[in-house]
């Protein structure tokens, strides 16, 4: 390597450890615009975040099913109870009355 490719090589090295020393000790005001410059950048991403959410073909919120007054349809006119032999007509009668008429 010759003299002039050496002298070239610690001229550049200089310019960049030096640029890099001054970009560490930055001033309170440069570094209020990097700081200013990272929020904006935060709020634009989360916007943009925001925006994909609410994209159209994807329920946001699912609906809440409202609940009928009344589900029946039918009146229940007689119930058949099928292996209940050992109870008496009584207790079937018991059992079936709030549901018969219905």
């Amino acid at each position: 390597m010759s003299v002039g490719q050496r002298l070239a090589q610690s001229a550049f090295l200089c310019v960049v450890f030096s640029s890099s020393i001054g970009m560490a000790c930055a001033s309170p005001g440069d570094q209020d615009l990097i700081r200013e410059r990272q929020n904006r950048l935060l709020e634009e991403q989360q916007r943009r975040l925001e925006d994909l959410r609410n994209l159209p073909g994807q329920p946001s919120v699912p609906p809440v099913p409202s609940k009928p007054e009344d589900e029946r349809c039918f009146t229940i006119r007689s119930i058949d109870l099928k292996g209940a032999d050992s109870l008496s007509i009584t207790e079937r009668d018991a059992l079936l009355k709030p549901f018969v008429g219905q």
